[in-house]
């Protein structure tokens, strides 16, 4: 949707995507099934879905990233090795070409502000609380910089990546199915974008106007929220607006019904 207002172009863009078992996902809103599981095989398709997703990634981040690994041992958690350090540093080398602030803390009130009034939003419908989360913010993040750095508005990038792939990529709703003895999961992954608003209320009212943006903040199937937020600084930065990214997630775990009545 787009609207013209005091000479600035504003965008909003929404998307929703219910994840089941294994990665798999469906585009469609909301929707729901239960996720069985087969033990094997799993690890060995898990990892040849990271390894491609790893290879499509090469094409965004020139520093190579380490893939995810997955323990076969069960109690072991799955370790990323140096994707944090790797991401870090690349997302450094983009703001300073692109000429962007490189504090992200100072964006700190501003993502606390937004947390608060998808809340209060929520809580007029009666629903829970989100809580944000540190995967979601990262990836919320890192697309703000990115649309901003190289001039896209979009939820897909130029590479085609999408907002689930994105997010995965931070290691939400990636589970070791060996690690937490369920018998599946499905997660719900959704985000929202704006460009041009510069406030929070500003950018509140204009995505609960819009229908999609409000079932996603609205939405029940979501418990988590990141936020990302960058603008213009400096001759480098082609799009001068500030643009806001919501990530929304939640992970849900059905019980290994089996393991239980053995223990």
């Amino acid at each position: 949707m787009q609207k013209e207002a005091s000479g600035i172009q504003r965008h909003l863009h929404a998307q929703i995507v219910v994840c089941l078992l294994l990665l798999s996902h469906l585009a469609v809103p909301f929707a729901t099934a239960a996720a069985g599981s087969t033990k094997k095989g799993a690890d060995s398709l898990l990892q040849r879905r990271l390894e491609r997703k790893q290879a499509r990634l090469a094409e965004l981040y020139s520093a190579p990233m380490q893939p995810v690994q997955h323990s076969t041992a069960r109690g072991n958690r799955p370790e990323k090795i140096g994707l944090a350090a790797k991401v870090a540093e690349r997302r450094t080398e983009r703001l300073e070409r692109a000429g962007l602030r490189p504090e992200a803390d100072a964006y700190h009130a501003l993502r606390q502000a937004i947390l608060d009034a998808v809340n209060h939003e929520r809580a007029l419908q009666g629903l829970p609380a989100l809580t944000m989360n540190n995967d979601l913010q990262t990836s919320a993040q890192l697309h703000a910089e990115d649309m901003l750095a190289r001039a896209y508005f979009a939820h897909t990038t130029p590479e085609g990546l999408s907002h689930v792939d994105r997010i995965k990529h931070t290691g939400y709703a990636i589970v070791d199915m060996e690690y937490c003895n369920c018998a599946g999961f499905k997660a719900a992954l959704g985000e929202n974008l704006a460009k041009g608003q510069r406030s929070v209320n500003w950018v509140m009212n204009e995505w609960m106007a819009s229908p999609t943006h409000r079932d996603n903040i609205l939405s029940p199937h979501f418990t988590e929220l990141g936020v990302g937020i960058a603008e213009g600084k400096g001759s480098g930065t082609q799009i001068a607006d500030r643009i806001w990214v919501q990530n929304f997630g939640s992970l849900e775990m059905t019980p290994n019904e089996k393991l239980e009545t053995r223990n």
